[in-house]
């Protein structure tokens, strides 16, 4: 049995008690759905959504950190990882680790250039360290197409 099925037939009460929260964090699937909840126009988030075509102001402070190059943030209003390689480029990737599907527990190791989800620190480094490269064949993370900056502009369209 699944443990997302185990968990839907467990009392809830009974899976806190037993497992605790960092359990139920770890059950959410790889193959979750990377869609945005809602499509929307709001510039005061920094961003708009249009189908699978985001446009984002990396003036705005929640992109701030884009920036400079060697900036990177985890934005998990629209489940993407981006990172500013160059003077015109910004790489964007799914947050979902392959693992199990956590979207918050990234971080950037600047020292090996890869991605680290800090979900299962029970796994070797190896294991759950991603490569920063767009596209590359040895990273599990999907690698989303984003388009040269136009000024403060970078659009990312999900694949």
């Amino acid at each position: 049995m699944k443990r997302e099925d185990f968990l839907k037939k467990v009392c809830p009460t009974v899976a806190f008690a037993f497992f605790g929260l960092s359990f139920l964090e770890s059950c959410s699937s790889s193959s979750e759905d990377d869609s945005i909840e809602n499509d929307t126009p709001d510039s005061s988030a920094g961003y708009s959504v249009n189908g699978n075509i985001i446009t984002i102001d990396i003036n705005h402070p929640t992109f701030s950190n884009l920036k400079s190059i060697g900036g990177w943030t985890n934005n998990l209003a629209i489940n993407v990882i981006l990172l500013r390689t160059n003077d015109t480029t910004v790489l964007a990737f799914s947050n979902a680790c392959p693992h199990n599907g956590t979207r918050s527990s990234w971080n950037l190791d600047e020292n090996t250039n890869r991605f680290v989800c800090n979900q299962h620190t029970n796994i070797s480094l190896d294991t759950r360290s991603f490569s920063t490269e767009c596209p590359t064949n040895n990273s599990q993370i999907e690698c989303y197409t984003t388009a040269p900056l136009d000024g403060s502009t970078l659009v990312v369209t999900k694949n």
